[in-house]
């Protein structure tokens, strides 16, 4: 296949796909999860103390976070009355989170599969969204940033169930996953 038909059918995944679907991940391969999304101060927040809360390994970055921020104190404070601590968390920028083929990124929209772009599947990164492993699945997890605390609830509601579910397949047997 020539080079310039496999760039246009990269963007086109990139661009239209969910990246991997749940049933499509290789479990075999996934040593660390990676949660994305805009600001690394709610959801992908959220994500990475829930997943450190189940014994993952895990990082969590924004496409437009600075750096060394703390996570929205409105986040905080709804994720304390559901028992999960985000004080400790400090925002990092997708530029400086380093990727490797046993990763698997999850993003919370769409258009972040976009921004996250060559560079994830370059290094050989398995790619999704984690709101395909909710239930029932959502291409997006809304963000609930400024929002009342209700959409708060309903964003962590979204990132508890998606993350439950991937616990159960990292600690699966690798042969079963």
């Amino acid at each position: 296949m020539r080079e310039s038909t496999k760039s246009l059918i990269f963007w086109l995944k990139a661009w239209f796909a969910p990246g991997l679907r749940p049933s499509e991940v290789d479990f075999r391969r996934v040593r660390r999860l990676v949660f994305v999304c805009k600001g690394n101060l709610c959801r992908s927040a959220y994500a990475h103390a829930l997943a450190v809360d189940h014994g993952l390994p895990v990082v969590s970055c924004g496409l437009e976070a600075g750096l060394g921020e703390p996570a929205d104190p409105d986040a905080q404070r709804v994720a304390a009355a559901r028992g999960v601590q985000l004080q400790w968390h400090r925002t990092s920028n997708w530029t400086d989170t380093a990727l490797g083929k046993d990763d698997l990124v999850l993003a919370m929209e769409p258009w972040h599969l976009n921004r996250l772009g060559r560079r994830a599947f370059g290094a050989g990164s398995q790619v999704g969204l984690l709101g395909l492993w909710s239930t029932p699945p959502r291409r997006t997890i809304p963000d609930p940033y400024g929002l009342a605390d209700a959409s708060f609830e309903a964003c962590f509601d979204l990132i508890d169930a998606a993350v439950d579910r991937l616990a159960r397949q990292m600690v699966a047997p690798k042969g079963l996953a």
